[in-house]
């Protein structure tokens, strides 16, 4: 199958199509053998389902002997193709009649058989027994080919085949992209080795392309190639190792050979002596660096260590003089040590400028007269300080007394806690009082959690939260346990600081249960109030009615027979009734504020305000109403309460206005100090800023009703909208020259 040639991707692609292939092959056997067996049972069936309908049909005409009936019958059979005989036999077994009817005697068998369906000669065959009630009247005899099975085969051979020509195809093209997972690996080995045996080059790494055993294969030829590369690279390094130590010693470090000629000369000897490294190497060592005087010992010495091994200068450290380049002598300390390699002798010298230690032990030595004196005025000022350390200690024990009384006879409850555990350092007095302990013992070393004086951990977790957050906690409202189980409202302050370089939690709380119950009485009266309110302004709803609908029946009624003045009288009933129905609907609007929750939502004003005032311009055609309306920022709001502000104010603009010949109403923002404050100006009747305090009050009106209709609610509803939304609303006026009615509102509440 495979030559010695074929490379691992063809390989691996004829094992997987080799693979499918005969995967298909045998399923699709299977699958021919499974439709031969189950068609031929559907075959059994169909043809018996078939003998029994021709049986009791035929019932009649084996009882009447009628030949014309059965083969009338059996003619019917026509209508299954794949049957090619059938016939009747009487009682007696005589053949009664056949279909076809042209077909040969011969054909049929001379006398019923078995009373079954079977299998012979590529036909199905069957006797099926012809009865009425408990008598038999004879026997039909069927005979089906296999054309239909063949026609189903022949199907099913073609699905076969189109199914393994699309599979081949799919595993073709599955195996040549999924083959890559394992093929590519073993090519990026192959690559690789190819460029380390071509370059020579350790330093290429493999890429590893997965985690099986390719993976660990390659991690293994990566390690390999790394320890080659090491080993080069220590081959390279240790003389470059050499030379990195020596140029960056801070001593002149100077190889000279058993001759006295200088082999190597690192960076500080160049920066001491003034000669380059190629300047130096080569040249005799006495004639560069050694004065005059000393060169002639140091000649000496050389040869008698060459001589003898031994050298009164060698693994000693001595100062002397050195020469510069420039010719200056200066104190240097010198270090030699003998190096041999083998057979070769050589010299490594440690030089070492000493020209500013020696100018400053000079000056150390008028220092140290110097620092005598200044020990003695040191010393008395440490006796000073002595004295201001005592001083200071006093005053801190009485910060200390001062704090403990503080701490102690603080009517409030203080607690301190480590911050690490949550476990309590320290409390005072009125906390024991508050929690009910009788003594610190039992408070010392436990934690909140512990003593139980959290009623709800909810509030404990966000109370740590808040504290995690800003560092800091403020009049935070909770409720707490004392020692015997009373539950009761505290208010606490907490606090991160340092007790004996310990970080802790200082945390200050005074009792609010009476002002929680006052302020609970007085939501319950709130609440009071506003059903009060709902529930006489439904009740007054009942008999208004009867009032306008009586009056309606009787002007409707008797309008005839009333005169002028009982008419106008009867207007001003139902109009006051009609007045009195929309103070009760303002007064109703106006409670159902206090009750309803808000949901604070992005709202854009500039969309709230075109709507409202398409819905008042359309009321007003023919007043000459003109609007100048700047781009209005968007609010976080609820947005039907808001919309309510904006059609209060807006109306209220547009009904002071008309009298006037061009009305304008004016609606923009402005920003006050981080705060948007929205507006509504109007140039329309105005009124007097003296009754300033009536304005946003319920009922209250600054103009008659014959001037201007309206209830006096819908600046309530206003003042309370805004309110709700932690806002204010305000409103400056003139006479005769409009008014503006600014409010603004707190997203967040």
């Amino acid at each position: 199958m495979f030559s010695k040639g074929t490379s691992i991707q063809r390989k691996l692609m004829r094992v997987i199509m080799v693979t499918s292939g005969a995967v298909l092959l045998l399923t699709c056997l299977a699958y021919f053998a499974y439709e031969v067996l189950t068609f031929r049972q559907a075959m059994v069936r169909q043809l018996t389902v078939l003998g029994e309908i021709i049986a009791t049909n035929s019932t009649a005409a084996l009882a009447f002997e009628s030949r014309s009936d059965a083969e009338e019958i059996l003619a019917a059979l026509k209508a299954e193709r794949h049957i090619v005989a059938a016939s009747l036999y009487d009682k007696d077994g005589k053949l009664f009649s056949r279909y076809p009817s042209d077909l040969s005697v011969n054909m049929f068998p001379t006398a019923p058989g078995d009373e079954s369906y079977r299998f012979e000669n590529f036909h199905l065959v069957g006797f099926q027994p012809v009865v009425q009630g408990n008598k038999r009247l004879g026997t039909l005899y069927m005979k089906s080919d296999y054309g239909a099975m063949y026609d189903r085969l022949q199907l099913y051979g073609g699905i076969a085949l189109l199914v393994i020509a699309i599979s081949s195809l799919l595993a073709y093209v599955l195996s040549k992209r999924l083959q890559h997972g394992i093929t590519k690996p073993i090519l990026a080995l192959t690559q690789t080795a190819k460029v380390i045996s071509n370059r020579g080059d350790y330093s290429v790494r493999v890429v590893k392309l997965a985690e099986d055993e390719l993976g660990v294969l390659t991690d293994a030829i990566n390690q390999m190639l790394s320890q080659i590369e090491d080993q080069n690279l220590a081959l390279s390094e240790s003389s470059a190792r050499v030379h990195a130590v020596l140029n960056s010693a801070l001593s002149a470090v100077i190889l000279m050979d058993a001759a006295g000629l200088i082999t190597d000369w690192n960076g500080r000897a160049e920066e001491i002596f003034g000669w380059t490294r190629e300047e130096a190497v080569g040249r005799s060592l006495a004639e560069t660096i050694i004065p005059e005087n000393f060169r002639v010992a140091h000649q000496n010495g050389l040869k008698h260590f060459l001589k003898t091994g031994e050298g009164p200068v060698i693994n000693k450290l001595i100062e002397l003089s050195a020469l510069r380049k420039n010719g200056s002598e200066f104190p240097i300390e010198l270090s030699i040590s003998s190096l041999k390699t083998g057979n070769v002798l050589a010299f490594c010298g440690f030089v070492t400028d000493i020209t500013k230690r020696k100018q400053a032990e000079a000056e150390i030595l008028s220092l140290n007269q110097n620092l005598e004196q200044k020990v003695r005025e040191r010393t008395d000022q440490l006796e000073n300080n002595i004295i201001q350390l005592n001083e200071s200690e006093e005053q801190l024990k009485k910060s200390n007394e001062l704090f403990s009384k503080l701490f102690n006879l603080n009517p409030a409850a203080i607690l301190i806690s480590r911050l690490d555990n949550a476990k309590v350092v320290k409390v005072n007095e009125a906390f024991l009082s508050f929690f009910g302990f009788s003594s610190s013992e039992e408070v010392l070393g436990k934690t909140a959690r512990e003593l139980n004086i959290v009623a709800h951990p909810e509030q404990r977790e966000e109370l740590a939260q808040l504290l995690k957050e800003n560092n800091v906690v403020k009049d935070f409202e909770i409720n707490a346990y004392t020692k015997q189980g009373k539950m009761f409202w505290i208010s606490t302050s907490i606090l991160i600081i340092e007790l004996e370089n310990i970080p802790c939690l200082f945390s200050i709380s005074i009792d609010i249960s009476n002002r929680k119950g006052i302020e609970e009485q007085v939501r319950a009266a709130n609440k009071e109030l506003e059903a009060f309110s709902y529930s006489v302004s439904h009740d007054l709803r009942a008999p208004l009615r009867s009032i306008h609908s009586y009056i309606n029946i009787l002007y409707e009624e008797y309008a005839e027979k009333l005169d002028e003045e009982a008419k106008r009288l009867i207007n001003i009933v139902m109009n006051n009734s009609k007045k009195m129905g929309q103070l009760i609907d303002d007064l109703l609007a106006f409670s159902r504020l206090g009750r309803r929750e808000l949901t604070m939502t992005a709202v854009n004003m500039n969309s709230v305000v075109a709507t409202i005032w398409e819905d008042v311009a359309r009321l007003n055609e023919g007043n000459n109403l003109k609007l100048m309306l700047s781009n209005l920022p968007d609010a976080k709001a609820d947005n039907a309460a808001i919309t309510q502000v904006w059609t209060n104010l807006i109306s209220n603009a547009v009904k002071y206005s008309r009298n006037k010949e061009h009305p304008i109403i004016e609606i923009g923002h402005f920003d006050n100090e981080g705060t948007t404050v929205y507006f509504v100006r109007d140039n329309g009747a105005g009124f007097d800023m003296r009754y300033y305090d009536k304005l946003f009050g319920v009922f209250q009106r600054l103009h008659s009703s014959k001037e201007f209709e309206g209830t006096g609610v819908g600046l309530a509803i206003v003042h309370r909208i805004v309110s709700r939304h932690g806002g204010r609303v305000w409103a400056e006026s003139k006479i005769q020259e409009g008014t503006t009615f600014y409010f603004s509102i707190n997203g967040e509440t």
